[in-house]
């Protein structure tokens, strides 16, 4: 090969005396897929492994894309996708208290300001 370029990674799962990974669903024999790793906070350590990988065994990774290892890539897509889901129903609602909030405070404060300015203003012409 050219260059080795698809990783399977994971943290904590290796150990550096041995040359054995143990990440994900390392263990599962349906596991036969990956999903993509873009934690922005991890790739820099991914990286990091990938060039001491290329200095011990003499090999080559131009353009290294990380992978988790998993059963079933869609179930995970779906959990991602009910988490986000969830955060911006979330998301939402807070948004929609806060602006109910502000309209009622502000509807409070105008209402008491012109009472009192047609108060004044009756003092004002005699009535």
């Amino acid at each position: 090969l050219g260059s080795y370029d698809l990783w399977a990674v994971g943290v904590n799962c290796c150990k550096s005396a041995e040359a054995n990974f143990r990440c994900g669903e390392y263990n599962n024999p349906k596991a036969r897929s990956g999903l993509r790793q873009v934690s922005a906070e991890q790739r820099p350590y991914f990286r990091l492994a990938v060039q001491q990988a290329e200095a011990a065994y003499n090999i080559e990774a131009t353009r290294p894309i990380f992978f988790y290892w998993v059963e079933d890539p869609l179930f995970q897509e779906r959990l991602f996708f009910k988490a986000a889901f969830s955060n911006w129903v979330l998301a939402n609602g807070v948004h929609f208290s806060a602006n109910a909030f502000g309209i009622l405070v502000f509807v409070v404060m105008f209402n008491r300001a012109s009472k009192s300015t047609a108060a004044h203003l009756q003092m004002a012409l005699g009535a």
